[in-house]
């Protein structure tokens, strides 16, 4: 890492400040952390590990005061590289607010933003805006979700307290949204995992290597509390149907509880809710037929017993017909 530029010390009360103007080559984040000294080239979140419970000591912030103002040509933190980027930071009298720009992470843009102030506990606020990058090597990076590709549009504000990961998760509130276009999911075919689950419930999501499932057009919208992201105004658009999604995320415990409810591109929705539960590597899939209440909402006597039996048979034939056996 190399740099140039003017650096200004003062060592005055309370505590000593620092100003810089500098300019680099590279810049590796994790160095600053400590991150570095744990990692042999920085791997991608693992979203099967539980969070760290490895506290910060807030009160470091009070260290120094610094005014600081950077370009670089690389810059990288933690699994994610940017090309050229800039940053500025300032950190007063315990409070730290820094905003990262770059017009090139993975073929698109972004702006982070980010507030931490050292009050018991920790206070964070974070504000993230990426648009037109590769999903499938920013969301893996940054993220630890290799399964989708397209190209991205994320908008993310949030706020949480603490002093270690797991308190920070545990604390998350806010919004999120993601849209995607020309987008696929790797690895899954979701239309022949449906077809499965029409039939009985169904372990795990199926992850298989040569299997996807093309978008047309997904988006998900996500407003956290406590560290539990609910999920609204989520859709996902593929060649012969499409999915609303609603439910929760736990963050913390890495669970989820998902309904699915699936339509054609018509309209038409298809009488059957797709429910996934558990953890969110290996949830349970599980479909429940819902002729009957249909049927009761539009009968008022007749043997409803019968018919609705016929239409729960009638409805299962239609998804295998859609979905595959």
């Amino acid at each position: 890492m190399q740099g140039k530029g003017a650096v200004e010390i003062q060592a005055a009360s309370p505590r000593p400040a620092v100003r810089a103007e500098l300019a680099f080559t590279s810049i590796d984040l994790d160095v600053y952390t400590g991150a570095a000294d744990q990692k042999a080239g920085a791997a991608p979140p693992d979203l099967s590990q539980s969070w760290s419970e490895k506290t910060f000591n807030p009160a470091d912030l009070r260290a120094l005061d610094v005014d600081l103002t950077l370009t670089t040509e690389a810059l990288t933190a933690g699994a994610v590289s940017t090309g050229p980027a800039s940053m500025k930071a300032d950190l007063a009298e315990g409070a730290l607010k820094a905003v990262l720009t770059t017009d090139a992470v993975y073929g698109g843009k972004g702006k982070l933003q980010i507030s931490l102030t050292d009050a018991t506990p920790a206070r964070l606020q974070l504000d993230l805006a990426v648009e037109n990058t590769r999903a499938q090597d920013f969301l893996k990076q940054a993220f630890g979700l290799p399964f989708v590709s397209g190209v991205a549009k994320l908008d993310a504000n949030v706020s949480a307290q603490g002093q270690s990961p797991a308190q920070i998760i545990s604390t998350l509130a806010g919004t999120a949204k993601l849209t995607l276009s020309q987008g696929k999911i790797n690895g899954l075919d979701i239309a022949a995992r449906a077809g499965l689950v029409a039939t009985d419930d169904v372990e795990g999501w199926g992850i298989s290597s040569g299997q996807s499932t093309v978008l047309t057009d997904a988006q998900a919208s996500a407003t956290l509390r406590d560290g539990i992201a609910s999920l609204a105004d989520t859709r996902l658009t593929a060649a012969g149907f499409a999915a609303d999604i609603t439910g929760d995320v736990d963050l913390l415990r890495r669970a989820l509880n998902v309904q699915v409810r699936p339509s054609t591109l018509g309209g038409s929705a298809l009488p059957v809710a797709i429910s996934a539960r558990g953890p969110w590597e290996a949830p349970r899939l599980t479909a429940k037929f819902e002729a009957d209440e249909a049927l009761r909402s539009l009968t008022e006597d007749g043997d409803i017993e019968a018919v609705a039996k016929g239409a729960a048979k009638k409805a299962k034939k239609t998804l295998k017909k859609l979905f595959g056996n």
